[in-house]
């Protein structure tokens, strides 16, 4: 099965104009970004250069927004056909390609066909959406032959062989260094071996070979250690104030059992029945809220006697769901209990 829900190609918005569906859009997104975008996965926000592109898959938080204009040229779409398996595409992560105006004019394609309402228009739809993923893929297989950000591609690559160097006792898999760089595996290990004269694998070894000939090059100098402390009292500092700016758990973290455990333990001493003032004891929504939320069948209830009660296991459904985190103004408890959680499932607490 495969459906198009929407196609537009080359089309802007106003300055900074931002998309934020915190549980996604219930469908495939594909983007072609022509202009810069902070965009926020899974907790933490990338800025991408121009000419990036972006495959969403459902219920995926789509969190992205221009850091000037706003230009680009996307699809939605329905299928159970997994292209992104058959064709070994990267999915929620950031890419730069080099056929990145071939994928456009095919998206101009697609648009011009899902206008035209000719017949077979939804077979050439599906031909040409995977002539488009096939494309994709054969770009991740081989280097681009040119690559508009490749001095700051030079110097993400730098930062990360130096972090993966200062931890070579750390596991670094094909896939976090790609994770990192935003590459296909081809991609990366073309530029890595490039710009290095190696692969990461043979860095790695030639590390760990250096470390056992003379570890003392790998040990920190007692005249950096303070420095070293005080640059690690700012990172945690970065980091909590990075924490106070969450208002919404990313995805995968909805899905822990921390997540679980810990309104669990907030509903421990509750009754097993509750009552709008006890909800609102417990969430810092009003009473109101709560009924709404119960009128709307959002939170499961049971009337007696014109009267509102929850039951103890279904209120912490409702804590632990997609529909209570996506909740836009959130009352202060609910943030600091999103505060708190997300630093337990991040900093393993």
């Amino acid at each position: 099965m495969f459906r198009l829900n929407f196609c537009e190609f080359d089309c802007s918005a106003p300055d900074g104009y931002r998309i934020y569906r915190p549980n996604g859009s219930g469908d495939y997104l594909f983007l072609l970004w022509k202009t810069p975008m902070r965009c926020c996965m899974d907790g933490r926000t990338t800025v991408s250069q121009e000419n990036a592109c972006l495959l969403y898959t459902p219920g995926f938080c789509q969190d992205y927004q221009a850091v000037q204009k706003f230009r680009n040229s996307y699809m939605h779409f329905s299928s159970d056909l997994l292209w992104e398996e058959k064709y070994n595409i990267p999915v929620n992560r950031i890419l730069y390609l080099g056929n990145f105006r071939q994928l456009n004019l095919l998206l101009n394609d697609i648009q011009q066909e899902y206008l035209s309402g000719r017949p077979y228009c939804e077979e050439r739809i599906r031909n040409l959406t995977e002539e488009l993923f096939l494309q994709l893929s054969r770009a991740l297989q081989q280097p681009p032959s040119t690559l508009t950000t490749e001095d700051s591609l030079q110097n993400e690559l730098r930062a990360l062989r130096l972090q993966m160097l200062r931890n070579c006792d750390q596991d670094w898999p094909i896939e976090r260094l790609c994770g990192e760089s935003h590459l296909g595996k081809s991609q990366f290990y073309f530029y890595y071996k490039r710009l290095f004269g190696a692969s990461p694998k043979e860095d790695l070894l030639e590390a760990l070979k250096e470390y056992q000939r003379q570890p003392c090059k790998f040990a920190i100098p007692k005249a950096l250690n303070d420095e070293k402390r005080q640059r690690q009292e700012a990172l945690k500092m970065m980091v909590e104030q990075r924490i106070l700016s969450i208002n919404c758990l990313p995805e995968k973290d909805l899905k822990t059992t921390t997540l679980k455990k810990y309104y669990q333990k907030r509903l421990e001493n509750c009754r097993d029945m509750l009552q709008p003032p006890d909800i609102e004891a417990i969430t810092g929504y009003p009473r109101k809220v709560v009924r709404r939320w119960c009128v709307e069948d959002k939170l499961h209830c049971i009337m007696l006697d014109s009267r509102i009660w929850v039951k103890k296991k279904d209120m912490l459904s409702f804590l632990c769901s997609g529909e209570y985190n996506s909740i836009m103004r959130k009352s202060q408890i609910h943030l600091d209990d999103i505060h708190e959680i997300y630093r337990k499932i991040h900093r393993g607490g």
